[in-house]
C-alpha cells in the first residue's frame, strides 16, 4: 500500500506542477528603462536622419525622381518629427501628460 501511494502523490505533485501556470498569473516582461528606451530612440532617428540626407544626394545625383524624393522625403521627415516627440516625452515625462 505504501508503494501505491508515493506513486500517487508522484502523479499528483507532477500534475500540480504542470496545471499551477494555468491558475498564477503571469509576470509581466520587465519594463525597458527610460533611458535605454531613450538610446534606441535616437539611434533610430539618427538613421532617419542619415536617410534623409541621403535622399538629397541620391535626388542630386538623378538616382532617384523628384516625386520619389519628395514621396520618401516626407515619410522620413515624419518619423523623425515623431521621434523627437518621443524623445522629447521620455526626457520630460510630466510635461508629456
Amino acid at each position: 500500500m505504501l508503494p501505491g501511494l508515493a506513486i500517487a502523490l508522484a502523479i499528483l505533485t507532477v500534475a500540480l506542477f504542470l496545471i499551477a501556470p494555468l491558475f498564477t498569473h503571469s509576470i509581466p516582461p520587465p519594463a525597458v528603462s527610460a533611458e535605454r528606451e531613450r538610446a534606441d530612440l535616437a539611434a533610430r532617428q539618427a538613421s532617419v536622419l542619415a536617410t534623409l540626407k541621403d535622399l538629397d544626394f541620391d535626388l542630386a545625383t538623378g538616382k532617384i525622381s523628384p516625386e520619389d524624393h519628395r514621396e520618401l522625403r516626407e515619410r522620413y521627415t515624419a518619423e523623425a518629427v515623431g521621434l523627437m516627440q518621443r524623445i522629447e516625452a521620455l526626457a520630460h515625462p510630466r510635461a508629456a501628460r
